[in-house]
Order: structure tokens, then sequence, then C-alpha cells
């Protein structure tokens, strides 16, 4: 991933990077929307893109400076390791603890105390590994009529959402094509907090509609499309691998939630054969 097209977007996540150094050093708050506009990249692709070129989530990293940053000051034989804990922009010396036991296997007393275990935990701490990757389709959606329903909680419930939809959209004949519109970066959000729309796409909008399901038009759109063959709970790696594709052919994603086309009837289809098309929204 030496291309120059790949080069310049790893600037503009550098520049986000930067930003949240900045904020851990300055002992402020980091912010993902300040993150994303840093590196000029849409809400819904900055999470992505940032794990994908840096190697880790932004909240991985901001735990991993904020903990570098505690680190160098236990260096300090006079700081006290609250002043070390505010400073990094942990809430207390307890809360510190916590965060290194889990991370280092170490509490900030057990660090202080043998200079070689201090220098270890930078190593520890330094930059993970950047991946990389890759071939690619380009694929035009018209406009077309959709019923929509959102769901925020654990993706597992999305099977009794969709059966909600199919009853309320005017029958099988009406429908054209199951949708899901993902919002998240699943690996990294929370269950219970991912943001998911259940959508099916209709021929025509129902007469009455029964809340919370609503109607919208899906406007004409350029996209990148992956063909996946697997089971439906495999397809997060594959996501990934689309965006690596169109960062690394220099296609800047648009400011929209990725859509993805399910093909098969899991209640039908064997796990290892059901389809799906997954699609990355671009500029």
């Amino acid at each position: 991933m030496h291309d120059p097209h790949t080069e310049a977007l790893l600037a503009r996540v550098t520049r986000a990077a930067e930003l949240m150094a900045a904020r851990i050093d300055a002992g402020e708050p980091v912010r993902l929307d300040e993150l994303a506009d840093a590196a000029a990249l849409s809400k819904f692709h900055f999470h992505r893109v940032f794990r994908l070129l840096t190697g880790e989530a932004p909240g991985e990293a901001v735990r991993r400076l904020r903990l570098a940053h505690a680190v160098a000051g236990l260096r300090d034989p006079l700081a006290r390791i609250t002043q070390v804990a505010h400073e990094a922009g942990f809430a207390s010396s307890q809360a510190l603890a916590k965060a290194m036991r889990q991370a280092l296997d170490a509490s900030p007393s057990d660090l202080r105390s043998e200079p070689e275990r201090l220098d270890a935990a930078f190593t520890i701490l330094a930059a993970p590994a950047a991946p990389g990757a890759l071939t690619l389709e380009v694929a035009h959606t018209p406009g077309f009529d959709v019923l929509v329903m959102r769901h925020i909680g654990d993706p597992v419930q999305l099977h009794g959402v969709y059966g909600f939809l199919f009853e309320h959209a005017g029958g099988p004949e009406n429908v054209s094509a199951l949708l899901g519109f993902q919002h998240d970066d699943v690996d990294h959000v929370p269950a219970e907090d991912q943001v998911y729309d259940a959508a099916l796409a209709v021929l025509a909008p129902p007469a009455d509609l029964v809340s919370p399901i609503r109607a919208t038009r899906a406007e004409p759109r350029r996209w990148l499309r992956l063909h996946h063959v697997g089971g439906y709970g495999t397809l997060e790696p594959e996501i990934d691998r689309l965006t690596l594709i169109a960062l690394a052919a220099g296609v800047e994603p648009a400011d929209a939630p990725l859509m993805l086309h399910y093909l098969d009837d899991p209640d039908e289809v064997a796990e290892a054969d059901q389809r799906a098309d997954i699609y990355l929204p671009i500029a």
C-alpha cells in the first residue's frame, strides 16, 4: 500500500492522529467528529479507514496514547500517581491502575519501581503495524423506493425486524430486494449501540405504513461492489477488504452508509452458500 493515493489518505489520517495526540498531551477530551474533520473524511467511514490504515480503531489509539502518556509521567519520581493519571486523561489513579493492569499486567507502582519494565511498557505501547490487501467492481443503482426500519442494538435481533418489514410490505410480489444499511464499524461498536437500517426495495410503497416503518426514495448512486459467498455473519472482513480496495484505487468513499444486498433467505440456503453484495458508496 505505497501508491500515491493511499499515501495521500494516510497523510490525512495522520493529521487526525496528530490532533488526537495533541488533545491527550493537553489533557483534553478527544472527539471522534473532530478527528474525522481533521482527516477530511465522513463520519460514516473515518472509523473504519483509521483502523485499516493504522491497525487499530480510534478508541484503541486513544487508550494506548493515554497509557503511553502516563508511562512517560511515571518516569518523574516526584510526580504523584494521581497527578500522572489526571494529566493523561484518566478520571482517577484507580482508573489508570485498572487500564494498566488490563494492557500491561502491571500497576503504576510496579512499573515505577522497575525502570526496565517501564521501558518495556513503552515498547508494548508503540504504534501498531498497518495492514495491506486487494480488486474492484464499479456498480450503479438507479433510484428506487425503499421501506426502512431502524434498529439500534444487537444485530442478532435483525431477523425479527425483517420479519416485521415483510409483514407490512404489501405482499412478497411487491418486494424486489432485501437490503441493509450499516452505519457503524461493528467490530468496534458495542452490539447494543450499533445502528442499522433494515430495508426492503419495493415496487411501490404501501398506502398505509405502520410505525416505525418509513418509506423513502433511494437516489441514483455509484458504488464499489464486492460479491460475498458465505454466512451473513462473516461479512465484516469483506467490508474491510472492500474499503481497502477503494483506498488503494484512490476512490473516495461518499458521506453515506454501506449498503448490503442479501441475495438468499438464510432460512432456506445453507450458511456456506449464502450470497450477498456489499456496496461501498463512492463520491
